[in-house]
């Protein structure tokens, strides 16, 4: 809104030439009518993207209840941009030019590079690149911040009151498009966070407010089962003069929340009244645990990734000084009453905007917001919701006149920073790297069993740990037990060697590998649901671990559950029993008393998948197609609603077995009792802590290991050709037909596990070259042909009229040197992509070429979202620029070739940013099963040795339409109602109703099949193609 933010990244050797290029085009940009116009339909493509976005559209209705200029319409679209500009007779490239000429000065811009130079030399480099640019322009000025008065002062919006009256106390009926149960309480604060740099009191006041453990407003709705979260802090905010900002309670209902309304804004109104009515000594406390909390998370964060670093310094240049550049933002200073309490007065219960999304108010809601078409209305608060707030701020504190009367603020925690304050150990670097960018309190004994450790075991020893040394990614493991045929693993690591010295802190990774949380969409319902009943049976508990720097998650994978942790050891080691031994330990009462809010929540999300854009709706569709086995989300919305507590609980058992019974060891092939461990920690930690962590997952889990049979990974579909004449289409739907291509399936299964290692066939290598398996079990005379499958699912979200299509070619088994060929073509050939489909051609806003890997089968893949051409039309574009950059390959200069190659080992062997990053990496081969830490060595070793004629090669053989190896699967989504068949072969009833056959191929004369599958063909379909070997798994023992 105030800032207009230019940013990139790359390899440190070019970054000279990258800023000379920024700077010029700052200096003396072309802004020809030519390229304005392009841009305008590329501005409008993003509007088009973002009136899918339900937060897009609250944001613009917020915005346009407001007065000028803050009311104004903050993206563009053709509409403002050339429709209405040309009946006025506005050129807009000169109206552009008038903005850069009144804006794009010297004193009102601010650049921040990050790199691995000398500061002298960066600092040169800017000077250099950015020198031209003028400090004024006959007598313009910079608008506002810290060009014009510093921040101070009475700037643009110094004395703008941008809300009136008729907003504050006024209630907003919102009809979203997706499934949303949302309360947003928004309060006008008039001015901006310079106002109180130091003190900052509404972080305080947001810590206080949205705390989640007891006796909290949060907790104590959770315990009633109306909300699912609550979080409050600052919202927008504006820093022109002395700015604005709005601050905000955002609560997330449960469906039993949305008939309890007045009651939730009761209980946060009281406590906000309470902390209104705090004394000067309770304010304090609250302030200094808030300081203490941001001292301890910026001490010891990771290094910030470079891009990110150059862009928020490049902000805060603006009105920070440069000795604050880092820290002013992030720490808090002194306490200040004054400021606390004006601050505080500001939030008048009774006199916020709340802003309720809910689908109950289609069809209600009698307005509509003139730019994204947000449908409201908007009248005072109701008398029922005043009254409730009215009363619940009046009753005493200690009469338990109501049950808000119980939310109160959360008593301080005594947080504490480290032994010495931090002040020696505060980082003030973004890291080095080869690269360069521009740009807790003591709850009551509750569910979880007791409450964390008070801040004792937060605190920080005086030193860094002890680090175990070992090479730069590859973990040392400490344990690999035998267990009869079955093994346990667990994988451990110490801190890593390079590229300096990380903070005290640690990563776990655990993979719990069973085939019971994948098995059936009701297992995958209900492994979902326990991991969410889990993590709010916690929640009181581990919160003020959280807000101290310390995390976990709980994920479930179609290889199991995977538990993701990191933080200080101390506190690790007792967060890491306490989520495993919930896991382990749930009861059927904790169950029952969650399942209604956590199947809520699912049911929700699973909802609201239908309103995605039509790009991830086209992506999804294509993961869908390709899998042997994958579980829709329609059929997850099936099982929800079928899904009892029981359910969760035998969910809970089937992950840990053996832990009640209190004996390990697997039983057979089935997926009942198989349980397989496999566990990083990686950090400064030593070995002891980590194998003393590794032995608390394993006396919480008693894994018993995996049957060899159920070591298999998903398996992906080999697009290969099927004879689906037009006069044989039916034989698809025969009854039989499931059972027949079941019986070759498995026949063809059980080839592949006596020759895994082994590639069929002998055309130029290409798998499946000589194989006679073809649709139906019919042999393909002349070997191996080409195949090009559409498939065009029914559009979820018909109400979207943008198309998209993702446009897929499959290449084969994740091997070194074939995924490095296609990285350099991805690499080569993202660009031009860009610059041809985006720029040129002008077909949509998102726009992108990128290497797909699934169940470690690799494909290229084109993604583009468009709002005015169909999917047809895209692919043939699509199609069209991959022919014709085949001829951008063989005639591109050699220096540029070795520019992509040497950019390629760049990016493999640039050192880890981060703690995190370097847990990703130890952590990767592990969680994959290959257990090759020196891949990314192996990649690099690749890239240096292939030549023009390896990727030319590579090209003819698997992206070429007449290659024998060319597998391309195109899913397209329609925008808009369903279109007739006539038009794009999807009838009501979502079958396909193109024919499909065999077509020339480019007018090469070779023959490539042609083929569409039609909505309810899908499955048929799968079970008609052959399957990739399966990725080989380093398995316990071999």
């Amino acid at each position: 809104m105030v800032h207009t933010q230019y940013h990139l990244r790359v390899a440190a050797h070019h970054l000279d030439g990258a800023l000379s290029r920024l700077g010029a085009m700052l200096a003396a940009p072309l802004i020809c009518p030519e390229a304005a116009a392009r841009e305008v339909e590329n501005v409008h493509s993003e509007y088009s993207r973002n009136c899918n976005s339900d937060s897009r559209k609250l944001l613009q209705l917020r915005r346009s209840l407001g007065r000028p200029p803050f009311r104004q319409f903050s993206t563009g679209s053709i509409a403002t941009l050339r429709d209405a500009p040309a009946e006025a007779g506005v050129d807009v490239a000169a109206e552009m030019r008038a903005l850069w000429r009144r804006a794009y000065l010297a004193p009102a811009t601010t650049v921040a590079v990050v790199g691995p130079q000398a500061p002298s030399d960066l600092e040169g480099f800017v000077r250099e690149a950015f020198g031209a640019m003028d400090a004024s322009r006959g007598g313009c000025g910079a608008e506002g911040g810290a060009g014009a008065d510093g921040g101070q002062g009475s700037g643009r919006y110094g004395v703008l009151d941008v809300y009136g009256e008729e907003q504050r106390g006024a209630l907003l009926r919102v009809a979203p498009m997706r499934d949303l149960r949302s309360l947003e309480l928004s309060w006008f604060v008039p001015y901006g966070a310079l106002a109180h740099p130091e003190s900052k009191p509404w972080r305080a006041v947001g810590h206080a407010l949205g705390h989640e453990s007891y006796g909290s407003a949060a907790h104590l709705l959770k315990r009633q089962g109306l909300i699912q979260s609550l979080s409050a802090g600052m919202g927008e905010e504006v820093r022109l003069g002395r700015g604005f900002m709005f601050w905000r309670i955002d609560v997330q209902l449960t469906e039993e929340g949305e008939t309890h309304v007045p009651h939730v804004l009761g209980t946060i109104a009281r406590a906000i009244q309470l902390l209104r009515a705090a004394s000067t000594e309770d304010l304090r406390t609250l302030h200094q645990e808030a300081a203490a909390l941001a001292a301890l998370r910026f001490d010891w964060r990771d290094p910030p990734e470079p891009l990110s670093a150059a862009r928020d310094a490049a902000y805060n240049l603006h009105y920070y000084p440069a000795e604050a550049l880092l820290a002013g933002p992030a720490l808090i200073g002194a306490f200040d009453e004054g400021a606390a309490r004006g601050f505080v007065e500001l939030l008048e219960p009774g006199r916020a905007q709340v802003a309720w999304s809910s689908r109950r108010w289609v069809g209600a809601a009698t307005n509509k917001e003139r730019w994204y078409g947000a449908d409201y209305s908007i009248s005072p608060l109701d008398p029922e919701m005043a009254d409730a707030i009215a009363a619940y701020c009046a009753a005493d504190a200690n009469a338990g006149v109501t049950p808000a009367a119980a939310s109160k603020p959360p008593r301080a925690s005594g947080l504490a920073a480290s032994d010495d304050g931090g002040a020696s150990r505060r980082q003030t670097g973004a890291g080095a790297g080869g690269d360069a960018a521009v740009a807790g309190q003591e709850g009551t004994a509750g569910d979880g069993g007791g409450h964390m450790p008070r801040l004792r075991s937060i605190s920080l020893p005086g030193g860094l740990p002890s680090a175990v040394s070992h090479d730069a990614e590859r973990p040392q493991q400490q344990e690999q037990q035998q267990q009869g045929q079955q093994q346990q693993e667990e994988e451990q690591g110490g801190a890593a060697a390079a590229p300096g010295p990380w903070p005290p802190r640690a990563h776990v990774k655990l993979h719990l590998l069973t085939p019971a949380a994948y098995e059936t969409p009701a297992a995958v319902v209900a492994t979902r649901l326990l991991l969410r009943i889990v993590e709010d049976l916690l929640l009181p508990d581990v919160y003020v671990a959280e807000t101290a720097g310390t995390h976990y998650s709980l994920e479930a994978l179609q290889s199991g559950v995977k538990l993701a942790a990191s933080g200080f050891p101390d506190v690790l080691a007792e967060l890491l029993p306490r989520v495993l031994g919930a896991l382990a330990g749930l009861s059927l009462r904790q169950v029952e008393e969650r399942f209604p809010t956590m199947a809520g929540r699912l049911r929700q999300a699973l909802t609201n998948w239908r309103r995605n854009n039509p790009g991830q709706h086209a992506e999804y569709a294509a993961e869908h197609a390709l899998q042997a086995r994958h579980h829709h989300v329609e059929e997850l919305l099936a099982a929800l609603s079928r899904a009892t507590p029981t359910d969760v609980l035998l969910a809970a058992r089937r992950l840990a077995p053996f832990a009640a019974a209190g004996d390990g060891g697997g039983g057979g092939c089935g997926p009942e009792g198989q349980l397989h461990l496999d566990m990083l920690v990686y950090g400064n930690l030593s070995a002891e802590e980590a194998v003393a962590l590794a032995g608390a997952a394993r006396s919480a889990l008693r894994p018993g290991g995996l049957h060899p049979c159920l070591w298999t990974r998903g398996r992906v579909i080999d697009l290969s050709p099927s004879v689906w004449p037009l006069e044989a289409r039916d034989w698809l739907r025969r009854p039989l037909a499931t059972a027949e291509m079941q019986q070759a399936k498995q026949q063809q299964q059980q080839q592949e596990q006596q020759q895994q290692q082994q590639q069929v066939g002998s055309a130029g290598g290409v798998p499946g070259a000589d194989a006679a398996w073809v649709g139906g079990g019919r042999a393909l005379e002349g070997g191996r042909q080409g195949v090009s499958v559409m498939y065009r699912p029914a559009n979820p979200n018909p109400a979207n009229k943008n198309h998209a299509i993702y446009y897929l070619l499959q290449i084969g088994p994740d091997d070194v040197r074939q995924h490095v060929l296609l990285d350099l073509f991805t690499q080569s050939a993202s660009r031009p992509c860009f610059h041809e489909l985006r720029t040129r051609q002008r077909l949509g806003y998102s726009v992108s070429l990128h290497a797909s890997t699934l169940q470690r089968v690799v494909a290229l893949a084109v993604r583009v979202q468009s709002p005015g051409t169909d999917p047809a039309g895209l692919g043939e574009r699509i199609g069209a620029w991959l022919a014709a950059f085949r001829g951008q390959l063989e005639g591109m200069p050699q220096e540029e070739l070795e520019n992509h190659k040497r950019a390629l080992q760049d990016r493999y062997l640039e050192p880890p940013k981060s703690l995190r990053d370097a847990t990703a990496r130890a952590w990767r081969p592990i969680e994959r099963r290959s257990l090759d830490w020196a891949r990314r060595q192996h990649k690099a070793d690749a890239a240096a040795a292939v030549t023009r004629e390896d990727l030319l090669a590579f090209y003819d053989r698997h992206l070429s339409e007449g290659a024998p190896g060319y597998r391309q699967l195109s899913t397209e989504i329609w925008g808009g109602a369903p279109v007739d068949a006539a038009g794009a072969g999807v009838g009501a009833d979502g079958e396909g109703a193109k024919a499909a056959g065999i077509a020339e191929a480019g007018g090469t004369g070779e023959v490539r099949f042609e083929f569409e599958v039609g909505e309810g063909e899908l499955e048929a379909f799968k079970l008609s193609q052959p399957l990739w070997p399966a990725a080989a798994v380093a398995r316990p023992g071999r």
